[in-house]
């Protein structure tokens, strides 16, 4: 990142000394592309697990601009996750996260790049992302933790593109899947000196498609497929300090 790092950190509740439960719903609109938001939280939390559920839903229409509408710039998704904790002991803990975000008709606007007759838009993508994690703390004096995460993450693409010619449609789309595991341990030999060493391996499988329809003179409807990249497969393992 040539100006810096930013770091996200998603929420997670908190273990309480009682049952407890707690929601929240929102929603929200934008004039300036009529968008409608609603989202929605519940949690669930008691002094060895917790549970949450998350939501939220968008519509948007075409973009208004000071040069007028922008036009295939809506778009329309659907977002929700699932977060849970067991706490085992007072040093033992396993973490549970599932993750899927879906969208459809989203317009790709192009400008003048784009011809007027000319148009694209995904028809479909998805995303869904499951992790789980095992920690385990206050091992020794100078061992503070120790964690281990497996995930995975899939993400479906696919593409509707109508070029400058009507009789011709095109679709193409990938599907990449990725699966890793990560192990860290965090070392304190004193208020000054910390140390953390981990190891993480990861594979992806990246695949490609494109579907061609054109319709002839005599209203035939021809169809030819191929595959814009070669099958693709990715392994990473790396090993990691910091002092």
């Amino acid at each position: 990142a040539m100006g810096g790092v930013v770091n996200f950190v998603s929420y997670r509740p908190s273990y309480t000394r009682v049952f407890q439960t707690k929601g929240r719903i929102g929603t929200e609109f934008n004039t300036v592309n009529n968008c409608w938001a609603n989202n929605a939280n519940i949690q669930f939390t008691t002094n060895k697990w917790y549970l949450m559920l998350t939501g939220s839903f968008r519509t948007a229409q075409n973009t208004q601009t000071p040069g007028g509408v922008l036009p295939n710039s809506q778009f329309h998704d659907v977002s929700w996750s699932l977060k849970g904790g067991i706490l085992y002991s007072e040093n033992q803990e396993v973490l549970v996260n599932y993750q899927h975000v879906g969208g459809w008709d989203i317009g790709l606007p192009g400008g003048r790049s784009f011809p007027a007759t000319a148009s694209a838009r995904y028809s479909g993508i998805e995303r869904n992302q499951l992790s789980g994690e095992y920690i385990l703390s206050k091992i020794n004096p100078n061992l503070k933790e120790i964690r281990f995460k497996a995930y995975t993450q899939n993400i479906i693409r696919n593409v509707e593109l109508k070029p400058a010619d009507p009789t011709v449609k095109m679709f193409p789309g990938s599907n990449n899947k990725t699966t890793g595991a990560k192990l860290t341990s965090d070392w304190r030999f004193t208020d000054y000196h910390n140390l953390k060493l981990g190891v993480e391996g990861w594979q992806r499988d990246a695949y490609t498609s494109r579907l061609t329809l054109k319709t002839t003179s005599d209203s035939t409807l021809i169809g030819t497929g191929d595959q814009p990249t070669p099958k693709a497969l990715m392994f990473d393992l790396g090993v990691f300090a910091h002092y």
